[in-house]
């Protein structure tokens, strides 16, 4: 991790991206010539925020005075002597000189408004905002109630810290509040933009490995202003910043660098997916959903919503259980077919758009063949952990889904996952499609609400999840409600009563407006991952009014996915 002259890399790319900071934010050389000792550049980027300046604090904030509260306007009172208003009219001559002079009297009435003497004081205030004291809080108050309520910090000019009578016991009240504080430590927020940027320069400049730069005497001091490791840095930069002005994008390093990020995470893979799987909404087709997800479900013991008390096993399956179902070790699981050859599932991925994100590698979208040759005497071989976690991906999402995608997902090149791919259904483990096994029209001995033609505003069920099968269940939500299972139900995907899709894509039709489609005749919209509409699998996700509304008016889409 050294150059030729022995110095330490990552810590020469630190001080070079140190530097364009400060040159950036603090000016010229001249202006900071006082400043460019490192212990005052860090100090600039660790500067906590103050509760309040004390020039600001005495400009705006004045100290309430219950005292000094009286009103300066005096009694108004009325005049004491009675006015009157006269007219004198006085004659003059040719030449001016005067000859008589007549005083005219005229009574007035003067209406005098009296003003009230003086302003009444108030009830003397507790605090007046800003306060400085806690009103929940009283130091008197000896009952255990007492600590739930946080006293104020007080200010450095507060009067009892002046007098010393009430010294402030700052270890006593971290130690009793600290666990429960806010923003304990606020860190300058370019410092993670600074720390980014030094790992990306270090991979991509210098070639140094994540784990070369972990290990860096840089990323380990003692006082450096974040503690996160170099994956968790990348990570945070990547999903959850734009970049600085002071920062150039670079898109596909940030790419690369987040699936090396995510290969090296500490997490385990049963971790990783268990979290997706509990995070993952099969309804609407998004992480974190609040309206379908078991979270969001109301808790059967106490009928609350995100029940943190009854949790564990009584509503949730362990890590261990979810993989092993996913694994295909229990029956739980319907292996889904591969329905595409390795040319078509290029060609549908073509259709659907460029990605977001930039494949690291040649992409297999645009590879030749001596990309397939090179990149398949080149790759690596996968383990079979590795392997097995692409099929459980696979079968969970949608066997069909493209590289690019999954690649992301699990942090490897789009090429080499299209190669397992193909390698897991030549060994059988991800069944191909045969001619003759698509899903026929299964006949209805029950007359389905949703059979009608039209659009139609009918609350659907939730999805069923329910032992045994769904035509003979006499607690299954669907078949009471007369509606065909759905894509997100946990039925077996041969349940007599469940929804078949459109082959619209097949005959290369569209759907919208097509009699011969039957989620336009019935009025419902494509379902991701049903339909082989590739319009739904571009649109329609995260609950949003899909385009791909077969059967909605013109100007007109369905609010959400239907249960279908």
């Amino acid at each position: 991790m050294s150059d030729e002259t022995g110095q330490d890399i990552p810590a020469q790319v630190f001080r070079e991206v140190r530097n364009e900071y400060v040159r950036t934010h603090l000016g010229s050389p001249a202006s900071r010539a006082k400043k460019n000792t490192r212990q005052d550049i860090l100090s600039l980027m660790r500067k906590p925020l103050k509760r309040t300046e004390k020039e600001y604090e005495a400009g705006l904030f004045e100290r309430w005075d219950a005292e000094s509260a009286t009103t300066n306007l005096g009694p108004i009172d009325a005049p004491t002597d009675k006015n009157i208003a006269s007219l004198v009219l006085t004659t003059y001559t040719r030449n001016g000189a005067e000859l008589e002079e007549e005083s005219i009297e005229i009574a007035c009435t003067t209406e005098v408004i009296k003003g009230v003497p003086s302003f009444g004081l108030s009830s003397r205030y507790e605090a007046c905002a800003p306060s400085d004291t806690n009103l929940g809080y009283r130091p008197t108050d000896t009952t255990e109630s007492a600590t739930s309520y946080a006293p104020f910090m007080p200010y450095e000019d507060d009067e009892a810290i002046k007098a010393g009578s009430e010294p402030f016991n700052r270890e006593r009240y971290f130690e009793i509040f600290g666990k429960d504080l806010s923003w304990a430590s606020l860190d300058c927020p370019d410092v993670g933009a600074i720390e980014y940027e030094v790992v990306r320069r270090s991979r991509f400049q210098y070639g140094l490995s994540l784990d070369d730069i972990q290990s860096s005497k840089v990323w380990n001091r003692e006082h450096r202003p974040s503690q996160e490791s170099v994956a968790s840095v990348v990570q945070s930069y990547v999903l959850n910043r734009d970049p600085p002005s002071w920062l150039l994008s670079r898109p596909k390093q940030d790419a690369e660098l987040l699936s090396e990020a995510v290969s090296a995470s500490s997490v385990g893979a049963r971790d990783l997916l268990h979290g997706a799987v509990r995070a993952f909404c099969r309804i609407c087709m998004s992480f974190h959903c609040a309206r379908h997800t078991y979270d969001a479900r109301p808790c059967e013991k106490c009928g609350r919503k995100f029940c943190s008390v009854h949790e564990g096993k009584d509503r949730y399956s362990t890590p261990e259980e979810e993989w092993d179902s996913l694994a295909g070790k229990n029956d739980i699981v319907i292996r889904k077919a591969s329905k595409v050859t390795i040319d078509e599932l290029r060609s549908h991925s073509m259709e659907l758009g460029q990605s977001q994100y930039e494949c690291t590698g040649p992409c297999f979208l645009d590879s030749t063949e001596d990309d397939w040759a090179r990149v398949q005497a080149e790759m690596i071989a996968w383990s079979e952990e590795e392997e097995e976690e692409l099929l459980c991906t696979l079968q969970f999402s949608d066997p069909d889904a493209s590289p690019c995608d999954i690649g992301l997902w699990i942090g490897r090149p789009c090429i080499e996952v299209s190669l397992v791919r193909q390698r897991l259904i030549d060994q059988g483990r991800l069944a191909s499609f045969e001619e003759g096994d698509q899903d026929s029209d299964v006949e209805d001995h029950v007359v389905f609400h949703d059979d009608a033609d039209g659009l139609k505003i009918i609350s659907p069920p939730k999805p069923c999840s329910h032992e045994g099968p769904c035509s003979a269940s006499t607690t299954c939500p669907c078949k009471a409600a007369g509606f065909h299972c759905s894509f997100a139900c946990l039925c077996d995907e041969s349940c007599s009563i469940r929804w078949r899709s459109c082959k619209c894509a097949q005959r290369g039709e569209k759907c919208r407006g097509n009699r011969r489609c039957r989620c336009s005749k019935d009025g419902r919209e494509c379902d991701v991952g049903v339909c082989d509409c590739s319009r739904a699998r571009r649109t329609a996700y995260n609950m949003r009014q899909y385009e791909c509304a077969a059967g909605a008016p013109a100007g007109m889409s369905l609010r959400f996915n239907r249960t279908t």
